[in-house]
């Protein structure tokens, strides 16, 4: 996990030392760091004045803090019911 979150302090270096309005961080880069180390990208994340965009899907992994700075930015939640698409394109129909 050591190495995703070294591509994260990467990627947010990047962003705010450019002019780059917007990074992506997506559920296999960041299921792989320890949670206290996401607890405090969470942290940072919230901290930016331009836009971040991460797919998380372990909510109740991280602490009290992380969890409320992920429910106050957040635009978008899915669910197993509630589909970003009509077509759900993990069953067979």
């Amino acid at each position: 996990g050591t190495a995703f979150a070294n591509l994260i302090s990467f990627d947010l270096s990047l962003l705010e030392l450019t002019r780059l309005p917007a990074i992506a961080h997506d559920l296999p880069l960041l299921k792989n760091i320890e949670n206290v180390a996401m607890e405090n990208i969470i942290s940072i994340y919230s901290r930016s004045e331009k836009q971040i965009f991460v797919a998380i899907d372990k909510l109740s992994s991280y602490d009290e803090k992380a969890a409320q700075i992920i429910n106050k930015h957040k635009v978008l939640q899915l669910s197993k019911d509630k589909l970003l698409f009509i077509k759900n394109w993990k069953s067979n129909r």
